[in-house]
């Protein structure tokens, strides 16, 4: 019979449960936050193992296949919310380094912000994620900018929170490496948060993934469109 690990899914939000009629034929539920069910053989046989690296090395082709299926990065998604709520988004800002052929364009632009300035302080909350081939979510992150405006320009900006929680069994969550924020010319605040996550069975580190999450916010209170880049300057 398969026994899986507890010490694999404390602290998670994650259940799973292993089963089987006879050896060889294991199969794993695993019952996500979002309300995602899978059930995979491969998954069941590695994290189950006392040593998962062999484990992984003595699956098939095709089982391998399906453990990367349920396990491994594959696909982002995310969200952005700003209190309080306006009522249109602003593009991304273009890089403080302009080309010389777009130093006419950026200064339109800084100046038509700058037009519309408005007095107060706001926080935006900027969510990304991973999920796997087979959809089930792997980890989440973010990262929570704080600015203020005194009606002509941004005063400050700050990171107000940065954390990351996992969904998927296996996946650790490693904390904040860096983070920051900063006022560009005046008129807008960019905030990030790099974050770390771990795929570990067993004491084998599978793969470790540095993920970015940085966001906007504009001296009207609006947002910009959150990305997945580490720096304030790029």
């Amino acid at each position: 019979m398969l026994a899986v690990s507890a010490a694999i899914i404390a602290g998670g939000p994650s259940a799973v449960h292993a089963s089987s009629a006879e050896e060889g034929n294991a199969t794993t539920t695993i019952t996500l936050n979002d309300g995602t069910v899978i059930e995979s053989n491969a998954v069941a046989k590695v994290i189950g193992a006392e040593n998962a690296k062999l484990a992984y090395q003595l699956l098939r082709p095709e089982e391998k296949r399906e453990f990367d299926r349920f396990m491994l990065p594959a696909e982002s998604f995310g969200t952005s919310v700003t209190e309080p709520a306006v009522d249109q988004a602003v593009p991304q800002p273009a890089s403080d380094a302009a080309p010389a052929d777009d130093v006419t364009r950026s200064l339109a632009g800084v100046s038509a912000l700058a037009a519309k300035a408005k007095k107060g302080c706001w926080t935006t909350k900027a969510r990304l994620g991973n999920k796997a081939k087979g959809g089930n979510t792997l980890f989440t992150y973010w990262v929570v900018l704080k600015w203020c405006a005194d009606g002509k320009k941004i005063t400050k900006a700050s990171i107000v929170e940065a954390d990351g929680e996992t969904s998927t069994p296996g996946w650790r969550y490693d904390g904040v490496k860096n983070k920051g924020a900063r006022v560009v010319n005046t008129v807008w605040a960019r905030g990030f948060a790099k974050h770390k996550f771990i795929l570990g069975l067993a004491g084998w580190d599978v793969q470790n993934v540095d993920a970015c999450v940085r966001t906007f916010g504009m001296n009207d209170g609006s947002q910009g469109v959150p990305d997945k880049v580490c720096s304030l300057y790029d």
